[in-house]
């Protein structure tokens, strides 16, 4: 899909550039190995975007970002939209075969990628033999230019052709058959949809162009100290990230996988404000780090904890707050698709509820894709203005999720709500049966197809069943032929063929999983035996 729009609007590289000219010696990146001034900030990836345009990656191409949270993330991101590239996430927990087809739909031909992923890529060049391979990590291997050598590159290089609000970024989420759709926002659209996220309510809408004046007189002093738990290669850590940096802030990241004592050791030590999770699975181990040892760290200075992507429960915000009490808890209902739909918001004088307050532009589509403005209504919660163009080389899904409505587009991701006699929204969840496991979309049928290859099962069928850390669980209910077949090979063979988290954490096997005559599955008995398995 190309842009329409006029060749205008706000790119992060024109702001951050103009961060960095008036806050130099600002802290701007932070992680356990390096502190990055702004000025250092907007060397390194000026240098990154020519580094790149030397190795023959052109304006609009492709490139995969295939790394764990660390500063070079961010300076990725800031290079391609320097050098008018796209960014395009990847899920470093995919198979082999996953970033394969990732990166093939996807249109990718350079990938950015740590060490966690060098076995897997190696593995796939033969496949993708016109890629250009580029390693964060030293040393590189033989195949892959160094990180170091992109560096560099000149300090001041710049675009021929100036950039631009239609250039794009593309955040990768799952399908509702568990292959990923790339969703295309382009920069000036996702600029404008994170502006009350990163200046406040109190901001007007920015000018149609890229206005100096007009930023300086918004973002006066350096923004706020931030920390992404979330991963970065998904929409809640990056875009609350881009949000912070946004508004001339510092973006603190740690290192490699989630760990809740490197974080609250990375808090403290750098007196983070903002923090920014996935609800309990990452809440949960935080707190319980906390409880074990409730003088270790200071806390104090957090004011926020902003959360998305799965339940966020009452009792897990309770006790965070025994140990701040002067914490703003945030927990927000957006998704790839859309910013900032809805969200809870819980302090020590108001616990917030179980309920959501939309945000303005929100509203609720029937089914029959008209706007419901009833007491009651319920149906799928969308938000218009600033939304993405839509899913990369999928028109027909493009057109279901961004409808347009009475002459204005919407984002209509796909969650189901109630709206309460007060205006406040009941999340029902998703229509789909997508599995929510720790912030990560899994889907029944992706899943079931890799495990009904198994020569030893006759039938599967996966779903979610509540779990107190990961919000669900996958488990698969299984229907084995004749032969003793085991639940640790179910979990091997799927494990062979899917990203750690799509492979069930509990395979039960059953006799038979009892279709109807039309083949569809009792979920209600299903669930029924799941819990009696399972002692519940």
């Amino acid at each position: 899909m190309t842009p329409t729009e006029p060749d205008d609007g706000w790119a992060f590289a024109d702001v951050w550039d103009d961060h960095a000219e008036r806050f130099p010696d600002e802290i701007a990146l932070v992680d356990e190995r390096l502190r990055s001034t702004w000025h250092a900030f907007r060397g390194r990836a000026h240098s990154i975007a020519a580094g790149l345009t030397g190795l023959g990656v052109r304006t609009g191409s492709h490139v995969a970002v295939a790394i764990h949270n660390r500063s070079e993330y961010l300076e990725i991101v800031y290079a391609l939209s320097v050098a008018r590239m796209v960014h395009v996430n990847t899920n470093h927990r995919y198979s082999t075969a996953e970033v394969t087809a990732l990166w093939t739909a996807m249109h990718v031909d350079t990938v950015i990628f740590d060490d966690t992923m060098t076995e897997r890529i190696d593995a796939v060049r033969a496949v993708l033999p016109a890629f250009r391979w580029v390693s964060v990590d030293t040393p590189a291997p033989s195949w892959a230019t160094s990180y170091d050598e992109l560096l560099c590159g000149d300090e001041d290089w710049q675009p021929k052709r100036r950039r631009s609000g239609n250039d794009l970024v593309i955040i990768c989420t799952g399908g509702t058959t568990g292959q990923p759709k790339g969703v295309m926002w382009r920069q000036d659209d996702l600029f404008r949809a994170l502006r009350l996220r990163a200046f406040g309510a109190h901001v007007a809408e920015f000018p149609d162009e890229f206005d100096r004046r007009f930023l300086r007189g918004v973002v006066t002093r350096p923004g706020p100290i931030g920390l992404p738990a979330a991963p970065l290669m998904h929409a809640t850590g990056l875009l609350n990230a881009i949000s912070w940096l946004m508004a001339a802030g510092t973006a603190v990241t740690v290192p490699g996988r989630f760990d809740p004592i490197r974080l609250l050791d990375a808090v403290e030590r750098e007196r983070v404000e903002v923090l920014a999770i996935v609800g309990d699975a990452f809440a949960l181990p935080i707190v319980a780090a906390l409880d074990d040892e409730p003088a270790r760290w200071d806390i104090e200075s957090l004011s926020r904890v902003v959360s998305s992507g799965v339940a966020w429960s009452t009792d897990v915000k309770r006790r965070l707050m025994v140990h701040n009490s002067s914490l703003t808890l945030v927990d927000g209902l957006g998704a790839s698709e859309a910013v900032g739909m809805a969200a809870i918001t819980t302090t020590a004088d108001d616990d917030g509820g179980t309920m959501f307050t939309p945000s303005e532009s929100a509203v609720i589509v029937d089914d029959a894709g008209n706007i419901d403005t009833s007491s009651n209504a319920v149906g799928r919660i969308a938000v218009a203005g600033h939304v993405p163009l839509g899913y990369l080389d999928d028109p027909q899904r493009s057109a279901d999720v961004f409808p347009k409505i009475n002459g204005r587009r919407y984002s209509v991701p796909g969650d189901f709500v109630e709206r309460q006699p007060d205006g406040r929204l009941r999340l029902l969840g998703r229509g789909s049966g997508c599995i929510n496991t720790g912030g990560e979309k899994v889907y029944p049928d992706e899943v079931e197809a890799v495990i009904r290859a198994h020569p030893q099962v006759v039938d599967v069928a996966v779903i979610g069943h509540p779990d107190p850390r990961w919000g669900q669980r996958v488990i698969a209910v299984v229907e084995p032929a004749v032969g003793g077949l085991q639940p640790v090979a179910v979990t091997e063979w799927s494990r062979r063929l899917l990203a750690g988290y799509k492979v069930p954490r509990t395979v039960i096997l059953v006799d038979s999983l009892r279709r109807g005559p039309n083949g569809k599955l009792d979920y209600a008995a299903l669930r029924k035996t799941t819990a009696e398995q399972l002692g519940q």
